[in-house]
């Protein structure tokens, strides 16, 4: 082979090769990029995520915060299951016991709780109703969630339990006395007015009486303020129908 050839072959291998390796340097490079670009886009969609909810967390937290007290408010007034006359619940008709217990002051706190909140819920699309079992012990709100807050984004999905608990300064201890008391001056005073404004005059709460015909209407101030944005007075209100029990005729 002439020296001229050679230089030829020799220089064609060499471009060769400095072609293939740019081509691939090319190659790593554009993958590389497209690695970048892919993993980079996940976290960027994870923090979206994980951003939003953190932001039903706070939102739900909130919800609660300024709700409580108006679910508390709500328990001085609610069915017990004896109907209701002249625009009171009753606690007793007849025969019929209808007091407040703690399952049912609790069942009651539950659905009331569960209605404000949803109030808010609906404002703010992807929170689920009616999706807490609420209990109120020594002093706090504690909200336990039924089901967690599924957040998607594509084919990410990021799940949440949106547990909550909140000091509160208010319990059902005023609550069940008072249907303690009203439930022994009942069987005491039957529907003597008299005997009743004397039993009130040595409590500690504030009643306020009225009577029509044998359906006797109490005002019962606990003595409590509650509420977020603004504090209310705690009036129980609720009725007694001496009416439909014979042995009460005078």
């Amino acid at each position: 082979m002439r020296r001229a050839d050679t230089m030829f072959f020799i220089g064609f291998i060499v471009f060769t090769l400095v072609i293939l390796v740019f081509a691939t340097y090319t190659f790593y490079l554009s993958e590389r990029k497209s690695n970048t670009e892919i993993i980079g886009d996940k976290q960027i969609k994870l923090l979206e995520i994980y951003g939003e909810g953190e932001k039903q967390l706070f939102f739900i937290d909130k919800s609660a915060e300024y709700v409580q007290g108006d679910a508390f408010l709500d328990l001085s007034s609610f069915d017990t299951g004896c109907g209701s006359k002249n625009n009171y619940y009753l606690w007793k008709k007849g025969f019929q016991d209808c007091f407040l217990t703690q399952d049912l002051i609790q069942k009651q706190f539950n659905k009331t709780f569960n209605s404000r909140l949803n109030e808010y819920f609906i404002n703010y699309g992807g929170l689920l109703q009616d999706n807490y079992e609420i209990i109120l012990k020594d002093n706090y709100v504690m909200g336990n969630a039924i089901n967690p807050l599924n957040i998607k984004a594509e084919n990410i999905s990021y799940l949440i339990t949106p547990n909550f608990k909140i000091k509160t300064d208010y319990n059902f201890d005023s609550l069940l006395d008072i249907s303690e008391k009203a439930k022994k001056y009942s069987e005491e005073c039957k529907d003597d007015l008299n005997c009743w404004n004397l039993k009130a005059q040595q409590s500690t709460y504030q009643w306020q009486i009225d009577k029509n015909g044998k359906v006797f209407m109490f005002d019962v101030n606990t003595n409590l303020k509650v509420g977020f944005f603004e504090q209310k007075e705690f009036i129980v209100k609720f009725a007694i129908d001496f009416e439909e029990n014979p042995l009460f005729t005078s």
